[in-house]
């Protein structure tokens, strides 16, 4: 009798993620869910990079207060040179070395699309999004 044995791959599990709606856009801090702080608020620096699709970022600060982990310094700046706005939803992926990576979907579920960066961009500035077309969502 023949056994067959079948190789299992391993498949990495997927990275840890949260979700966040934005309903008070003049909040200049942001709560990281609790589910996601017990399950990994013991591996979370005290500051993280919170990277955009198109390699834009900007370092904030994690605040520990009241049982609560606060995105806090550098919120503000986030949400205003990303023009985040009510309604915005923000799929939050960390990648476990001090940074989140964040896309944004405006409030048409449109993820944002932001204009590559180019050397001479100053990082200080706003960046203009544009809404992903659905077509070349699907082609991605």
């Amino acid at each position: 009798m023949a056994s067959s044995s079948r190789r299992r791959e391993f498949v990495p599990p997927p990275p840890p993620r949260f979700a966040k709606v934005i309903v008070d856009p003049k909040s200049d801090i942001l709560r990281i869910p609790a589910s996601f702080r017990r399950r990994y608020g013991q591996t979370l620096p005290g500051r993280v990079l919170l990277k955009v699709p198109n390699g834009s970022g900007l370092e904030v600060e994690l605040v520990q207060s009241d049982g609560e982990t606060l995105i806090q310094k550098g919120w503000r700046e986030f949400k205003e040179r990303f023009s985040i706005g009510f309604g915005y939803f923000l799929m939050f992926e960390y990648n476990g070395e001090s940074q989140f990576d964040v896309v944004i979907f405006d409030t048409t579920a449109s993820e944002i699309e932001y204009p590559p960066l180019d050397d001479d961009d100053d990082c200080d500035e706003t960046i203009e999004p544009r809404r992903k077309s659905v077509r070349r969502m699907l082609d991605t």
